[in-house]
């Protein structure tokens, strides 16, 4: 007998500006490395908003549990259709940008691939187990390293669903979190890395931040958002919005000066960041003002996605034809670079999300409609 059709998670302004604020900080991040900004304080504001990836995680574990939640009740295989609902979120736009990088710059040595890549690296990519290598996890694809965190944690999400059922048990998994990290970090991700020669040390260190158990509190931070959310929905407290907000600002400020120029963050810096922006998203949830959750936070958070991964593109575009930044002197010319790139990248974003994306996301509706239906 099929099954009811399963109700769509709601869709909220608050999770869509939450990824806004966060694709606007990746992208100020590689402005800045573009143009050079003059200033510390600007060099530290781009730097910063590399962590706009760890936002992203945060809105990813709270929708996605959310979702769960909504989907669950009304589904004979929540586990096989939540596996396919995000094979075809994730792949189209991803397996695009496989195809136009790998052709765009070939089998050269390159930063994360120093020897060159192999058919390897790109059969890994494809079946988004690149994350487990140094020189696999974000050499195919620019940015590819987020995407293997992200796909590891979709495996995690089924039997964390089941475990972390409440505010304690989210909390107890964030504490687990912080201790199995620093463990794996020190036995595991050693040996899955070569014994590097010196000069290539960073393709180690940063293993350890890109992979998942280097972001794993971060989602944790995103399910402990959820419960925190879950038991006040419907109940909007304004003053505890101001209160987060507040504390969200407080913790970034002292944070902002730990962002290094060169190695990734540290571990403890890595899962703080996570708690900021978890308080952040209460802030938004419990006080959704207009703004913070405005039209262009919530547009650029439906095309995050295209824009991660085209603004890549236009960035090595630009780059190859104003090597040193635009040909504007002074502080308006990171400003101006980042409109520039938000612009031309945003457009061909909103393109591919209404081309790739969204008839992807469909497909990926039909399909498990259709073996509901069996």
């Amino acid at each position: 007998m099929p099954t009811a059709p399963s109700p769509a998670a709601p869709r909220l302004d608050a999770l869509d500006a939450m990824r806004g604020y966060a694709i606007l900080g990746v992208v100020l991040t590689h402005a800045g490395q573009w143009t050079k900004p003059a200033a510390d304080w600007a060099v530290q504001l781009c730097l910063n908003g590399a962590l706009g990836v760890q936002l992203f995680y945060v809105a990813s574990a709270f929708a996605l549990f959310l979702s769960n939640e909504a989907r669950r009740p009304a589904e004979r295989r929540p586990v096989v259709n939540f596996f396919l609902r995000r094979l075809f979120r994730i792949a189209p736009m991803f397996y695009v940008g496989i195809v136009f990088f790998v052709l765009l710059a070939g089998y050269a040595p390159r930063l994360w691939a120093p020897h060159g890549l192999g058919s390897a690296h790109v059969v890994l990519t494809a079946l988004f187990l690149h994350g487990w290598h140094p020189e696999t996890i974000n050499s195919v694809v620019p940015g590819g390293w987020s995407i293997a965190a992200e796909s590891s944690f979709y495996l995690l999400l089924p039997l964390l669903f089941r475990l972390v059922t409440t505010r304690t048990r989210a909390l107890g998994f964030l504490a687990f979190t912080l201790v199995l990290g620093p463990l794996l970090n020190a036995w595991l991700a050693p040996r899955l890395t070569p014994d590097y020669r010196p000069g290539y040390a960073y393709l180690a260190e940063n293993f350890k931040f890109f992979w998942i158990f280097g972001q794993l509190p971060v989602f944790a931070c995103g399910i402990l958002l959820y419960h925190l959310q879950r038991e006040r929905r419907g109940q909007p407290d304004r003053r505890l919005g101001l209160a987060c907000l507040t504390g969200a600002v407080a913790a970034g400020l002292v944070l902002f000066w730990q962002m290094p120029t060169l190695l990734p963050p540290a571990f403890p810096a890595v899962a703080a960041y996570g708690a900021a922006f978890g308080l952040f998203g209460l802030a938004l949830h419990h006080w959704p003002t207009r703004v913070l959750i405005n039209p262009v936070a919530v547009f650029f958070g439906k095309i995050s996605y295209s824009l991660y991964f085209v603004h890549f593109a236009v960035m090595q575009y630009f780059y190859h034809r104003w090597h040193d930044g635009l040909p504007v002197a002074g502080p308006l010319a990171t400003p101006l670079a980042y409109l520039l790139l938000l612009a031309v990248a945003g457009a061909i974003s909103w393109v591919t999300w209404r081309v790739i994306e969204l008839p992807g996301i469909a497909l990926g509706r039909r399909l498990v409609a259709r073996l509901a239906a069996r």
